[in-house]
């Protein structure tokens, strides 16, 4: 039988050795599971600081543009963007648009502003206000009446969307959806308050049409007024909600 025989310090060296390795090795398998790790994103002149924990985000998140000005702030339960956020994008050495609003498991809920501050002041303004499930948004104008009310089932358009006039707050226009596409009656009005047109839609296609003037006196479907009001129709529609 042979048997080696080794030297103090080259015994002391392995058993060191032996530790470190099993230190490193509980040390990362700890760290995976329980420990946070520090994150620095730097992409297209821009920079993402943050926490992730089992490599998704958490807590507190910045982002950073090019001259270290924080362009969002807000926070993280894992890897999704829950509570209090804010936005800011500068648009000239005077102007800084900033948005603020909440997140409830990543969709935008409760009130949402939008402003640009020039040197301090606000000098615009502009609310939303999301309800939860994402199913009704209202939309306001700066005088704080309501611009637009609209519904979502799925992330599809869904019941009835109406807009109004900002000084009145009388209706400006009223469709109706299904199955995600405008369907049935869709009306048009006048500020007088007076009905401008009224279409009748199947299918998101256009199915009738009737318009009148400013005096209720009943115009001609002469191909004119039905282009008019789809095109009238189609601006609301699909103008982006803010």
């Amino acid at each position: 039988m042979i048997v080696f025989k080794m030297k103090p310090i080259a015994l002391k060296f392995c058993l060191y050795l032996l530790l470190f390795t099993v230190s490193v090795r509980c040390w990362g398998q700890f760290r995976s599971e329980y420990g946070k790790d520090t994150v620095l994103i730097k992409k297209d002149n821009k920079t993402i600081k943050g926490i992730t924990v089992k490599h998704k985000k958490e807590g507190l998140w910045f982002s950073y543009d090019g001259d270290g000005r924080v362009t969002s702030k807000g926070n993280y339960v894992k890897d999704v963007q829950q509570g209090s956020w804010t936005y800011w994008i500068f648009q000239s050495a005077t102007d800084t648009l900033v948005t603020t609003g909440s997140y409830f498991n990543g969709d935008e809920v409760g009130l949402w502003t939008k402003q640009i501050n020039r040197l301090g002041k606000i000098v615009y303004k502009h609310t939303k206000e999301y309800f939860p499930n994402n199913k009704m948004k209202i939309l306001f104008y700066q005088n704080g009446n309501i611009e637009r009310e609209f519904y979502y089932t799925d992330k599809k358009p869904s019941d009835t969307w109406t807009e109004y006039f900002s000084d009145t707050g009388r209706k400006k226009s009223e469709f109706s959806h299904k199955n995600g596409e405008i369907n049935g009656k869709a009306t048009l009005w006048f500020t007088s308050g007076k009905v401008m047109a009224e279409a009748f839609f199947d299918d998101n296609k256009n199915e009738s049409i009737k318009v009148w003037d400013e005096y209720g006196i009943l115009q001609k479907d002469d191909g004119y007024n039905r282009l008019n009001f789809n095109f009238q129709w189609s601006d609301i529609y699909n103008t982006p909600i803010w």
